[in-house]
């Protein structure tokens, strides 16, 4: 994948950074309009591409690629787009539109794949990506004149500073940037531009493929992650296998206490069980029973009308 100076002239205009940047762009307005440029709901993001943790374990796989086009906010936005023109477009001469596509599906992908692995969330934005481009720059610009960026250390440390800031602010906000696909992308990145000296392009690209498969075993099977398991109870509750939605749920508490959604299905299922079990008592006329089990129901569930309209009935 080297090149040499007629190849470069090849590729004076950087067709898939213009792409990226248009269809970034759009999908940000749009995205705000839909929302009324106030807060964006799960529902949106979904629609246009970012499916949360839990709706990609339950098969919308699509979402750890589609998700790097999505930005919640114009200073992201804004970051990504210029870290895109400085450093995207800059690899793109140099490699080609189809080589830099390739490169930018490939991380996009794997860097979106590890912030689902390494957190509760499979992120959004170009970050992972331009992070990757970060790497492969550091690693090439070491042996290849054309690779030397032009103020490229001043570029480093900025990008570092940033990073670092992120870091902070998710200290603070339960990780709310997703700064292991920014970290992951610096790592992936520096891997490509390495192989890039030994390998063809096909040995290349199938390395990285196989890379890509391995990190996608997280979206089929991830026994660390809250929302997995959350997943899981949902989909048993679903065809309704509740001694194995109610594990699932529970395994889900464990790995985070916080997981309301967990707490919440979990309740419905113990809510149900009691439910059962006070109907049978009552229509066998073993009051006393019933009457326990209907005081169990409202202490789950204090709002519950079947169980105070049972107690009232009762003798």
């Amino acid at each position: 994948m080297s090149v040499n100076n007629q190849q470069l002239s090849n590729y004076k205009t950087p067709w898939f950074t213009w792409f990226l940047t248009l269809s970034s762009i759009i999908i940000f307005i749009f995205i705000n309009v839909k929302s009324d440029f106030k807060e964006i709901s799960l529902d949106t993001y979904e629609k246009f591409g970012a499916p949360a943790a839990i709706d990609i374990y339950q098969g919308q796989i699509w979402g750890v690629f589609i998700n790097s086009f999505i930005h919640s906010h114009w200073i992201e936005l804004s970051l990504n787009l210029v870290g895109l023109w400085f450093l995207g477009a800059f690899i793109e001469r140099r490699i080609g539109s189809i080589h830099f596509m390739l490169f930018c599906l490939i991380t996009s992908i794997i860097t979106s794949e590890l912030q689902l692995a390494l957190s509760t969330d499979p992120g959004i934005g170009l970050s992972g990506v331009i992070y990757a481009f970060l790497g492969f720059i550091f690693i090439r610009s070491s042996e290849s004149p054309e690779f030397k960026l032009k103020y490229r250390k001043y570029i480093y440390l900025i990008s570092f500073i940033i990073l670092i800031f992120c870091y902070a602010i998710n200290i603070n906000n339960h990780g709310i940037i997703a700064t292991e696909s920014m970290v992951s992308g610096i790592v992936i990145g520096a891997i490509a531009a390495y192989l890039i000296r030994y390998l063809s392009s096909t040995k290349y690209y199938l390395i990285f493929t196989l890379l890509m498969a391995v990190c996608s075993i997280s979206v089929f099977y991830a026994p660390w992650s809250s929302e997995w398991y959350l997943a899981r109870g949902l989909h048993y509750h679903d065809i309704k296998k509740y001694n194995l939605a109610k594990e699932n749920y529970q395994k889900a508490i464990e790995l985070f206490p916080e997981n309301t959604l967990a707490k919440e299905n979990l309740q419905i299922i113990e809510v149900d069980n009691l439910s059962d079990s006070a109907y049978y008592f009552h229509s066998s006329k073993k009051y006393n029973t019933a009457r326990k089990i209907y005081h169990k129901i409202l202490k789950i569930d204090p709002t519950n009308e079947w169980a105070k309209e049972g107690l009232e009935v009762l003798p």
